[in-house]
């Protein structure tokens, strides 16, 4: 009789560690499963950060040559009008020295 009662009490306490590793085995599979929630999240995120670091750059880049292009096109309007200035003043100055 009392091996019945040893052999239910171990029954009893195999039970309850089976339950108590179930229950760490089931919080185990919840941590994976919230580790790779997050992990997938992490790299949507690094992803993100990384488009919009090469977005601006690129928008960097394009408002640098916009800008560039744009002082280029002053400095050739600024050249032709000095040079139609220039011929101005020449066709003045024969047109002077003619009357002269």
């Amino acid at each position: 009789k009392e091996l019945e009662e040893a052999r239910e009490a171990l029954v009893v306490k195999l039970q309850v560690e089976e339950e108590k590793r179930s229950g760490e085995e089931a919080k185990v599979a919840s941590l994976t499963a919230e580790l790779a929630e997050v992990t997938t999240r992490l790299g949507a995120s690094q992803a993100a950060h990384k488009e919009e670091r090469v977005a601006a750059r690129n928008k960097a880049e394009e408002e640098d040559a916009a800008a560039k292009e744009s002082e280029a096109r002053t400095k050739l309007v600024a050249r032709k009008k000095a040079e139609e200035e220039r011929m101005a003043a020449r066709k003045k100055a024969e047109e002077e020295e003619i009357v002269a």
